[in-house]
């Protein structure tokens, strides 16, 4: 099988259509555009021709040689999106698990703005899009991934969560959150109408996941009190994930906080970093999804404390506090060392610490370049967010100055130059239309209740 083999890999190109379907999300939710919400259910439905049964994937493993695969979950006849292990030769058809959890949370998001919506607003595509994708998510995705389709729940992920929330140290990765969240979707979808998305005999365990994630999650969390916001009033601040991954190969230099690439020094990870500025997007994905499903969830989730504290983390911690010239440290815990140094056997290649990094530079890019995306959803929590937002934007429209120089050195990167359409020489950026749609989202819809066009 040759690693180009597209029909077999459909995963790698699913890991980063989420960003796109989550800016789709957001603006179709905070404009009540109900033909974005056609459109998205006709992707979905198409995008079931990229699924594959698990035994046609496990009929095409013999042969390879290389590291084994993890262990795909689930009968013979569940439906998994494809990826290839490029670990093995040649690369071995596989599941990865993250892939198709990242790509699904929308589908679930999408599943509940349907059900929120009267019924005469609901186009047949829509009602195609839950009637093929409900069965899908619950027993293919959701309840594989996380019981391994045990109906008493007594194996897989889940019981590994509460098995962790003791005082077992268990890290909690970005795969839990997005399942997680899509349970809180179709539960919420489930109280919004359930004649149109009965949940049946999987509601409990929807439930248990939701709890129990929940639970793990908050068990893991630090509280700064001493944080400061810019006029330096005394606020505190709430990190999470600290020192989950200080052992970690991407963190094993991230200690280092010179311009000096630090290839072939001795390791000295960040000593209880949290998530990079990066992945912990997905952090406010998974809160929004908490947030606006809370109705649905009893006890689990997100108060407004808890949000509030959050994105003080990010605002006064992991933002440099100029918004003149907006930029972020590397990692959600404030500190700014090197990141991923040599990831993928790339030599000579690394995050440097902000300061450093240069997107014009193919061997020290920005890792700041993603810190924008995702926390928009939380614009309604505190007015420093939105006017982080608004001060990031702007950098878009500088053509000359600070400004500009920001843009072109930490926000730009290849054909996407983060500016608006109307520059000479540019089209508008992908980045920037996902920062403005997750913005108005945050904004006009979530802090009201997040429940789209109910009349």
């Amino acid at each position: 099988m040759e690693a180009g083999d597209s029909a077999w890999n459909a995963g790698a190109s699913a890991y980063y259509v989420e960003p796109h379907l989550r800016m789709a999300l957001a603006l179709a939710e905070a404009t009540r555009d109900t033909a974005v919400l056609t459109d998205l259910a006709n992707f979905f439905l198409a995008f079931t021709a990229n699924l594959r049964p698990l035994q046609s994937v496990l009929a095409r493993q013999s042969g390879n040689r290389g590291p084994a695969s993890a262990p795909m979950a689930g009968v013979a006849t569940d439906r998994v999106i494809p990826w290839l292990d490029q670990r093995a030769t040649p690369p071995r058809p596989t599941e990865c698990p993250l892939c198709s959890a990242q790509v699904f949370h929308p589908a679930t998001r999408l599943m509940r703005l349907i059900a929120a919506l009267p019924a005469s607003d609901r186009s047949p595509q829509m009602l195609q899009f839950v009637q093929v994708y409900l069965p899908l998510l619950l027993n293919e995705h959701l309840l594989r991934l996380g019981y391994n389709h045990d109906p008493n729940g007594s194996s897989g992920l889940v019981q590994g969560w509460e098995h962790g929330s003791g005082n077992t140290r268990l890290r909690i990765v970005d795969t839990d959150l997005w399942l997680i969240a899509s349970a809180a979707e179709l539960l919420g979808a489930a109280r919004l109408d359930p004649a149109l998305v009965p949940l049946g005999s999987a509601e409990p365990l929807l439930r248990r996941m939701v709890d129990s994630g929940w639970r793990l999650l908050i068990r893991w969390t630090t509280p700064h009190p001493e944080t400061r916001d810019q006029s330096g009033r005394t606020v505190g601040s709430l990190d999470l994930f600290e020192g989950d991954f200080d052992a970690f190969d991407d963190n094993r230099l991230s200690g280092y906080t010179d311009s000096v690439l630090p290839e072939g020094r001795p390791p000295r990870p960040s000593v209880n970093a949290s998530w990079d500025i990066s992945h912990i997007q997905r952090l406010p994905v998974f809160l929004r999804s908490m947030w606006d499903n809370r109705a649905a969830l009893g006890t689990a989730g997100p108060d407004s404390a808890f949000l509030k504290q959050t994105v003080n983390q990010y605002l006064y911690v992991a933002f440099n506090g100029r918004w003149e010239a907006p930029q972020f440290h590397n990692f959600f815990d404030g500190s700014d060392g090197w990141y991923r140094v040599g990831y993928g056997g790339r030599k000579g290649w690394g995050y440097p610490p902000s300061l450093y990094c240069d997107n014009r530079d193919r061997n020290r890019t920005c890792l700041g370049r993603w810190a924008p995306a995702g926390w928009g959803l939380l614009a309604f929590v505190n007015p420093d967010l939105a006017r982080t937002g608004q001060a990031i934007l702007g950098i878009a429209a500088d053509s000359t100055g600070e400004g500009m120089s920001l843009r072109e050195r930490v926000y730009a990167l290849g054909s996407d130059q983060f500016t608006w359409k109307g520059i000479p020489g540019t089209t508008t950026s992908p980045v920037l239309a996902e920062i403005v749609a997750e913005y108005l989202s945050g904004v006009k819809v979530a802090g009201g209740g997040g429940e789209f066009c109910r009349k």
